[in-house]
């Protein structure tokens, strides 16, 4: 496993706080009864208010960092860890899954085709037949991904809890 991040978890946590309107989705869409995989669950915001909410629940993260970061967080909940390091290509849980998730644009962590086909492939050998893959991906406005040279777009302000004061992007 290798350090995949540029920023710290406690600086991603900074900075997606008021990401919360997929959580209910996720209570809504998901089954408590079923086997749940979340892969790139990165540090555990989708999976702590599921877990509270007695999902059964397994996260995989590429960042080593990430994941102990996570589970200290769900200490609080249980003392199993849910969240465990692998990478969404290649992990091998031998276990089939009745649901696999990629929340919060996640999958286009991958770069090219064949790193999607990879990540598929893999997903696929933990499905069974009635098993159910979701994967979130949104769409930016235009102006977030290319702009005039001199117009400044608002990205996001937020409270760095490291520096102690707040970023605006």
């Amino acid at each position: 496993m290798r350090t995949y991040y540029k920023i710290g978890p406690q600086l991603y946590d900074d900075q997606f706080w008021w990401k919360t309107d997929d959580i209910e989705f996720w209570k809504s869409t998901l089954d408590k009864n079923h086997s749940i995989l979340e892969l790139a669950c990165g540090t555990g915001r989708i999976a702590i208010p599921l877990i509270k909410e007695g999902f059964n629940y397994c996260g995989i993260d590429i960042s080593l960092e990430y994941v102990s970061h996570a589970n200290k967080k769900l200490r609080a909940l249980t003392d199993k860890q849910l969240i465990l390091p692998g990478d969404m290509r290649t992990f091998k849980h031998h276990i089939e899954y009745d649901s696999i998730f990629i929340g919060f644009n996640s999958f286009l962590h991958l770069l090219d085709e064949r790193q999607a086909v990879q990540c598929l492939s893999n997903i696929k050998e933990h499905l069974h037949k009635t098993s159910i893959i979701y994967i979130d991906m949104f769409v930016p406005h235009p102006l977030f991904l290319f702009r005039p040279r001199n117009h400044k777009v608002h990205i996001m302000d937020f409270y760095d809890s490291n520096i102690k004061d707040d970023v605006y992007i």
